[in-house]
């Protein structure tokens, strides 16, 4: 069952945010800690420019950094326009990311010359590129790549950092041509020949926009969408005189994680602005991975300062304990004064030190029924943020559904070709294309996967009954070459049971559906939509999903990957549209990045979320836990980008003196702490992990709590937790079972735990220990 949201509570403005939005215009700068209330005040603005001054709701434009965040900013800003007055009517959208609205300007630019409108080349399609690119390269032996990379060119990790240089290079303005000079002034051959591929890149995204239903329609990645509209600005000054008269109004939030362009955009049209408000918190910088500058927000920003300091979101504990981390970082600045609201509550903070990532896990499973029960609190407003959901999701699930707490984790975390939903829908496209690829293991997969149903016993039934029928022939073929067989003819399924024969059956028909809507030349979209109509996974998936519960909630999820399916497959056939669907299958399965949809999904429910740090950025929840606060995990203080030099360029192209000697590591801290800065929550439990070596309570290894830990905590020293008693029954009578038989426990201690072992199993409690252990258990401490 899901609860029905709530909107927020009407704001209070303070002194402060009461002059910004009395103010009369100009440019200005809003700076605040978490929980200040900077995105309220924005929307609070530009609600107050279109009701009370008359303002034409197209003259008013607000940039954010990220496409959720500007759902729900527009959302916010929807909502007040609705309760405080007739409704208005606008062309354009009123809040955009600045990629967004750095596509427009190019899609504009098109429109006024007559060409073909823009294309966006989107991450994961970016990755797949330079991927092939880099294949490629291999094959052909490409020498313009120094002896020393190539036998990294293949490895998936560099392909990862030789797009980054390029973006990295790209959002300071530089070109492939530029990266070469670059390159042979330092004397960096890595550089040359990035610029190289680079130029290689470019030419084969032309190709590719060739090929689009739109001829020679240009494609951008991310990087190049605001240098190009920029370029466009330079060179058109008509058309800048024209945004900027049509954008009287410029707000701009989370400012911290603008990059060099994104920054000379917003001050190109925010220059002649009636107002210009730019709003942030340079201690909440997380994407420098991605160009951010939070120093262009401090430094280079135009305008009067107003601070907020009133701390709307935190409890006093959580304030306390942000506090400590705050006043580790780098440099200074007003926003970290955080003053308390009137009418706050006290909250918690709970600290703990444990011997193992399962006890982590389970006690952190604890925490959260404890809230749900006593304090409660409901699922959805209680989150797990991890560093990394690769490493810390499969012991997570694990103990958290063992606690009986249910568990959401965002579709987005993986790419699309990863998930389950989809990945039995690619493979089956494959083989239906191409025959020769439908092996042992294929059909095996295919079998037991949703489209055929079967589970282990099943298959190993059918495999038993074709080797039966196989040796009444006379044959001697083995069993997974008869599952291959079965499957392309139906036919020999003759002799077999029902119950065994069904599976085959479905992967069978789904085959040849497929097969045949191939033939007539139906595009991927036709052919997907076609076996998702016979697969009947549509009215299963929807009936468990109405019913709730853990079924319901991963039923959720596969209707969600199964809309971003035909959402990607309408892109592709709008881009390419004599694909065919091997090649559409092939695409999605090279992507290894998550890309940004579109594609509604449903909402995740009563669950606990389970989300990495940078995905959490701008979401809220009553109580948070953040395990993993250990060296080696959280802070991650591996240097990026080492192989092609990243850094280096970045700081070459930002001005920074070659023979200055600065720390790698002291920049990668202070983002690592500000990552942990962004989660302030009512409640808040962080753990800290260490690895245990024979026995419960020595802990040694190479792994220690890590420095935020004590830097939390206070104290340098920290014993770990005893096991203790969990708030599910299970975990309860495990418990005092482990008390009966501890030898070292008080004989009284022993004697009131098998006396409630007792009383659990005369009350016939499901999951409480049998008669016979409670005798025993009598019986030795008595």
């Amino acid at each position: 069952m899901r609860r029905p949201a709530q909107p927020p509570p009407r704001p209070r403005w303070d002194a402060t945010a009461r002059r910004v939005i009395d103010r009369d215009g100009g440019p200005l700068r809003v700076l605040g800690g978490p929980g200040t209330g900077k995105t309220t005040l924005l929307a609070g603005v530009a609600a107050d420019r279109v009701l009370n001054t008359g303002v034409d709701p197209d003259s008013v434009l607000v940039l954010t950094s990220s496409r959720k965040a500007a759902v729900a900013l527009r959302s916010q800003i929807t909502r007040l326009l609705k309760d405080r007055g007739p409704s208005r009517t606008a062309r354009e959208p009123l809040v955009r990311t600045v990629h967004s609205y750095a596509f427009a300007v190019l899609r504009l630019v098109s429109t006024r010359e007559g060409l073909p409108p823009p294309r966006l080349l989107a991450g994961p399609d970016q990755d797949a590129m330079v991927r092939d690119l880099l294949l490629g390269d291999i094959e052909e032996d490409a020498r313009y790549w120094p002896d020393s990379l190539r036998p990294a060119l293949g490895v998936p990790g560099f392909a990862g950092e030789l797009r980054d240089l390029i973006l990295r290079a790209a959002e300071r303005g530089q070109g492939p041509e530029d990266l070469v000079r670059l390159g042979r002034t330092q004397a960096v051959p890595e550089w040359t020949a990035a610029g190289t591929f680079w130029h290689q890149y470019e030419q084969v995204t032309l190709l590719a926009g060739s090929e689009a239903q739109e001829s020679a329609a240009p494609a951008y990645d991310a990087a190049e969408l605001v240098s190009s509209a920029l370029l466009a600005f330079d060179l058109d000054s008509e058309l800048l005189a024209d945004e900027r008269a049509r954008v009287r109004y410029l707000l701009v939030d989370d400012a911290q994680h603008l990059d060099h362009q994104q920054f000379a955009l917003i001050r190109a049209l925010g220059a002649a602005a009636h107002e210009f408000i730019v709003a942030g918190d340079p201690d909440q910088a997380i994407f420098s991975f991605r160009g951010a500058d939070p120093t262009l927000l401090t430094d280079r920003a135009d305008g009067p300062v107003e601070v907020l300091k009133v701390d709307h979101r935190m409890a006093p504990e959580i304030r306390k304990a942000i506090s400590r981390l705050h006043a580790r970082l780098p440099g200074a600045g007003p926003q970290r004064e955080l003053l308390p609201r009137e009418d706050e509550e006290r909250g918690s903070v709970q600290i703990r030190l444990l011997a193992s990532a399962a006890q982590e896990a389970t006690w952190i499973g604890d925490q959260l029924r404890r809230a749900h029960l006593l304090n409660e609190v409901p699922w959805s407003e209680m989150a797990v943020v991890v560093r990394s959901t690769v490493h810390s999701l499969p012991v997570l699930r694990r103990a958290l559904l063992a606690a009986g707490v249910p568990l959401a984790v965002p579709v987005d975390e993986l790419p699309l070709a990863q998930l389950p939903a989809v990945r039995q829908f690619l493979t089956l496209l494959r083989c239906a294309d191409d025959p020769t690829l439908l092996d042992q293991d294929t059909a095996a997969y295919l079998l037991e996967s949703q489209l055929g149903g079967a589970d282990t016993l099943a298959l190993r039934r059918l495999r038993r009954g074709l080797r039966r029928l196989e040796l009444a022939a006379g044959g001697d073929r083995s069993s997974g070459e008869l599952l291959v067989d079965v499957i392309n003819d139906n036919d020999l399924l003759i002799a077999l049971e029902d119950s065994e024969a069904t599976p085959v059956r479905r992967i069978g028909t789904l085959m040849r559906t497929a097969r045949k809507a191939i033939e007539a030349g139906a595009s991927v979209e036709q052919v997907l939509w076609q076996l998702w109509k016979d697969s009947y996974l549509e009215q299963r998936w929807t009936a468990q999903a109405t019913r709730g519960g853990p079924t319901g909630a991963q039923a959720d999820r596969d209707l969600d990957a199964i809309v971003g399916l035909f959402d990607a497959a309408a892109r592709y056939v709008d881009r390419l549209p004599a694909a065919s669907v091997a090649g559409f299958a092939d695409y999605l399965t090279a992507q290894q990045i998550v890309g940004d949809s579109l594609a509604p999904t449903a909402p995740l429910g009563e669950a606990v979320t389970v989300i990495t740090a940078h995905a959490a950025a701008g979401r809220e929840w009553t109580v948070v836990a953040v395990p993993g606060v250990q060296e080696g995990v959280w802070p991650d203080l591996r240097m990026r980008g080492t192989l092609l030099g990243v850094e280096r360029m970045r700081d070459l192209l930002d001005g920074v003196i070659p023979g200055d000697v600065v720390s790698a590591t002291a920049p990668l801290l202070a983002e690592e702490r500000r990552l942990l800065i962004r989660r302030q929550p009512g409640q808040a439990d962080v753990a800290g992990q260490r690895l245990a070596w024979r026995g419960r309570t020595t802990v040694t290894g190479p792994r220690r709590a890590g420095w935020f830990f004590f830097s939390i905590r206070r104290r340098r020293s920290a014993r770990c937790s005893r096991r203790h008693a969990g708030s599910c029954c299970r975990s309860w009578w495990a418990s005092c079972a482990f008390l009966c038989c501890d030898a070292e426990a008080e004989p009284g201690s022993r004697r009131r735990a098998a006396a409630q072992l007792a009383r659990l199993a005369a009350a016939g409690v499901p999951g409480a220990p049998s008669r016979l252990l409670v005798r025993a258990a009598r019986g030795v401490h008595r």
